[in-house]
């Protein structure tokens, strides 16, 4: 998954320190301050892994968090991307104490003039200076005050001092600081949490509560997509399985179509299943502005449903079921095309694989039997081989048709349950806007997180034995 690289380094062996090499997109969220800084933040200690994820070379990411995190930015260029971090840091935090430091490499032939490189919230580095100097040392033990010179030049003792405050532990404080100011960073991180989610609550509460005619006028609008989105998915799929498209899936056909099946299972799912309900989705979103819900929650729905359209999700995440208004549809044809798409191209090349060989095998055991068997005739023979063809193309027939009736089933059904859910959240939506008031397991959830995340920082506070920052 990622590429190992052993280094003999009696530093990184004595500390046990682990080191990952990763790029990372920094700034550019447009989010206000505080959100810019924890996104920023969360992207430095859980880099993200691409990793391959099929035969079909789709890639998958996969979440490597780490304890400290320096981002090294390089030459002018790099110097304008650390701008977001500094913009966003806390002055009031030292360097050494946060779990994100920020490094520039600067060599001092860019600029042509001397560089302060005693800088608070960035440590200024010259990586080409440091790389001579060890050339120099591992040329000859005689460099040695070449080597030291060069060293410090190129900033790396401040790079091991920090990576030894940060791993290092002693008798008084037996956490390394490198976990405590993590351990403390999440601490921080479920009480913001905390706050957020009660700010949340107080603000539904203080919108105003909707009126029994708008209600009913909205739930007549659900019924009505609900019974269209019904009848769209049956004379959609009808008209489907009539389409031209899906004859070219006829077992028949697969020995020079199984390559396009996935593409056109892919074309189905995009152009005939419940395209005009998902669009009718959007449409009752409009309709949520009777329901006293702010233009920038519309705006965060409308953005959370472009996402879906373009086919980046990967499966149905609570956080966006959990919105105004659901968007299951979306999410269910992306789990399809990620379930059934592959298993029946996978079908679909097996079959055509394994009647090829079975013909073939039949075919030459025909032959064999007509060379050695003086009594065997051409007839008999060939009985042989039109034998096993037509076994092997019934069989391939069957399996086939089989796989393609089941996949209709499931499309229908799927398409009937997620219209059903669907309906039923959006009513249940309303429900909630008719009767406001504040979730007793709500608060009792909030009041435990409280009560954890106090027992948590005194239990962190008691075993690094120091005031915590």
């Amino acid at each position: 998954m990622v590429p190992l690289l052993q280094i003999p380094s009696r530093i990184l062996q004595h500390q046990g320190v682990e080191i990952f090499v990763s790029s990372l997109s920094a700034g550019g969220y447009g989010m206000r301050d505080e959100d810019e800084q924890r996104m920023l933040q969360r992207t430095a200690l859980i880099p993200m892994v691409s990793t391959p994820g099929s035969f079909a070379g789709n890639v998958s990411m996969i979440r490597h968090p780490v304890h400290v995190a320096m981002v090294i930015a390089d030459g002018l260029v790099g110097c304008s991307t650390l701008n977001p971090w500094l913009s966003k840091r806390d002055e009031s935090i030292e360097p050494s104490a946060s779990a994100v430091n920020l490094s520039l490499n600067l060599p001092r032939g860019d600029l042509g003039v001397e560089v302060d490189r005693s800088l608070d919230q960035v440590h200024i580095l010259d990586l080409s200076a440091a790389e001579q100097a060890l050339e120099t040392f591992r040329s000859s033990k005689e460099n040695a005050v070449q080597y030291e010179k060069g060293w410090r030049e190129g900033g790396m003792p401040a790079i091991m001092a920090l990576v030894g405050e940060s791993t290092g532990s002693s008798e008084a404080a037996p956490l390394k600081p490198a976990i405590a100011n993590l351990l403390n960073d999440a601490i921080e991180e479920a009480d913001e949490a905390i706050n957020r989610r009660e700010s949340e609550c107080l603000d539904v509460l203080a919108q105003p509560v909707v009126s029994g005619a708008i209600a009913k006028s909205l739930d007549v609008a659900i019924s009505d997509w609900a019974r269209r989105g019904h009848t769209e998915l049956r004379d959609e799929l009808e008209l489907a399985y009539l389409s031209r498209s899906w004859a070219k899936l006829r077992w028949w056909k697969l020995f020079w179509r199984v390559d396009d099946v996935n593409m056109i299972l892919e074309d189905l799912l995009d152009r005939r299943w419940l395209v005009t309900a998902e669009k009718g989705v959007y449409w009752l979103a409009g309709r949520n502005q009777e329901l006293s819900i702010t233009e920038e929650d519309v705006t965060l729905l409308f953005d959370d449903a472009s996402k879906g359209s373009r086919g980046n999700l990967t499966a149905p995440d609570p956080q966006y079921i959990s919105q105004r208004w659901p968007l299951l549809i979306p999410f269910e044809r992306h789990k399809m095309k990620q379930e059934q798409l592959p298993r029946m191209q996978a079908l679909a090349q097996s079959l055509v694989l394994q009647t090829t060989l079975f013909t073939a095998t039949s075919g030459g055991l025909s032959t064999l039997l007509y060379f050695y068997l003086s009594f065997s005739t051409i007839y008999e023979v060939g009985a042989v081989a039109a034998l096993g063809l037509a076994w092997s193309l019934r069989r391939m027939q069957r399996l086939w048709e089989s796989s393609r009736q089941s996949l209709q089933s499931e499309l229908e059904e799927r398409g009937r349950i997620t219209l059903r859910q669907t309906e039923e959240m959006m009513r249940a939506k309303i429900a909630e806007t008719r009767d406001r008031k504040e979730d007793d397991h709500d608060v009792q959830d909030r009041k435990s997180a409280r009560d954890a995340v106090a027992n948590a920082r005194a239990a962190l506070a008691a075993l690094t034995k120091r005031v915590l920052r």
